[in-house]
């Protein structure tokens, strides 16, 4: 993936906003039942702010 931060848009884009949500929130369960415990909110920086995949 070139541009992982604009993940969260695209799909917003494809699949509309409430369709967005629901495949982040099984996104945030599934990470959380696999080990990496990370809040919503985070998760939702990673996918839409650059400065987090930038050095």
């Amino acid at each position: 993936m070139e541009e992982p931060w604009k993940t969260y848009d695209v799909l917003t884009s494809l699949v509309g906003r409430h369709n967005a949500e629901l495949i982040l929130t099984m996104l945030h369960k599934w990470l959380n039942n696999n080990g990496c415990t990370i809040d919503p909110e985070t998760l939702r920086k990673y996918l839409t702010t650059r400065e987090l995949w930038t050095s």
